[in-house]
Parts: structure tokens; sequence; C-alpha cells
């Protein structure tokens, strides 16, 4: 509707039924029920909707005109842009959040109070391999090897 009314802006006309429709859509009781409340997504449609209809009517000329276009193909963006962050914020909160606060929940009493630090070195061998090399300066370099447990082998290459 928005693309329409900047058309129609561009062709010198002072109403849009696109807008009209969606103006009705956006305050119908459905729409209301759907999202309630005067901060809900249809309520601020609306009001864009109001707002883009008296602005069709205050046009004057040629310029007026070229940037109330521009205007509403940016809230077009806009528009969409808040429609898919408000997807995502919905989708996250019903499905991802939920899941991880589970899986939280299932970690902590399957591990208490274990660090990940502690987990690390609950996974590792009790013996450690000194390793000598040769380095500048005539000084010794020093590298200490660490196993993993025979049947405990964890893949901590994330923390590197």
């Amino acid at each position: 509707a928005l693309g329409s009314a900047a058309a129609a802006a561009r062709g010198k006309r002072e109403d849009c039924a696109e807008i009209r429709a969606v103006k009705s859509l956006a305050a119908s009781e459905l729409a209301k029920s759907l999202d309630p409340g005067p901060s809900s997504m249809a309520s601020r449609v609306s009001q864009d909707c109001d707002s883009v209809l008296q602005r069709m009517k205050a046009q004057e000329n040629g310029r007026d005109r070229a940037h109330l276009a521009h205007d509403l193909m940016q809230l077009q963006a806009a528009h969409v842009a808040q429609y898919k962050c408000h997807s995502v914020s919905e989708a996250l909160a019903a499905y991802e959040l939920q899941e991880a606060h589970e899986a939280a929940e299932v970690m902590a009493r399957s591990c208490g109070d274990m660090s990940l630090s502690g987990a690390f070195w609950e996974t590792v061998d009790e013996g450690v391999e000194v390793i000598v090399h040769d380095s500048v300066a005539d000084r010794l370099g020093v590298l200490l090897a660490l196993r993993p447990s025979r049947g405990r082998e964890v893949d901590f290459g994330h923390l590197a």
C-alpha cells in the first residue's frame, strides 16, 4: 500500500485506496483482537495511514510530491523491518529461549556447581607430558601436554 501511495503521490493524486484499505484493516476488530493495545503494531499502522493521507492532501508542488514519495518508500522499509524484528522476537521467545532455558536447567541438575574449567580437568588424564625444545638465545622452551582420559574425550577446541 505504501508503494501505491508513493506512486499516487508522484502522480499528483491526493488519495490512495490501498492506504484507506490498510487503515480499515488495522482499525478492525480482528486486528485489535490479534494485537491489542495502543502500542500495538496495528495501532501504529493505523496512525501511519492517517499521517500518509493527510500529507497526500497537503502536497503543493512537485518537490513536495517527490519528498512524500521518498518518505513513503522509507516508511514501507521501516514497516517491513519492524515486522521482521517482531517475528524473530516472537520466534525466539516461543522456541529458542525456552529450549535454552530447559537445557540450562538440565545441565545445572547434571553438573551441579561444576565450572567449565572444572569440567575440563575432569576429562584429562592425570599424567602430564613435559616436552623440552630449543629456543632462541640459548634458552629452552617447555611444553606441557595433557591427554584426555580414555573414554572421556571431549572437544574443547572452541575454547582456544
